[in-house]
């Protein structure tokens, strides 16, 4: 008998009550609606963000802004350790 089947056997899962709660949550439509409130919430700041890339920076690229709580910003001729080093310093006076 291997180590991983020995340890299934002896190791405890998951707290019961945890799943269970958790189930609830899920059955209920709880979830669902969690999840559709924080997808709002992230496309609004994610708009933000955008416009304000955008009107700053006319002459960036973004990619990747369709889904997800990231976004990949290029723009020609930028300098990213002159970059970095500048939000680093305005970041350490706020």
């Amino acid at each position: 008998m291997g180590p991983l089947v020995r340890r299934a056997g002896t190791a405890p899962g998951p707290p019961a009550i945890d799943q269970t709660a958790f189930a609830a949550f899920i059955a209920s439509g709880h979830y669902d609606r969690h999840l559709h409130r924080t997808r709002q919430r992230y496309r609004a700041r994610r708009d933000l963000l955008t416009a304000a890339l955008a009107r700053h920076l006319p002459a960036a690229t973004t990619h990747g802004i369709s889904a997800g709580l990231h976004i990949v910003c290029s723009w020609p001729g930028l300098d990213e350790k002159a970059a970095t080093a500048a939000a680093r310093a305005a970041s350490s006076t706020s």
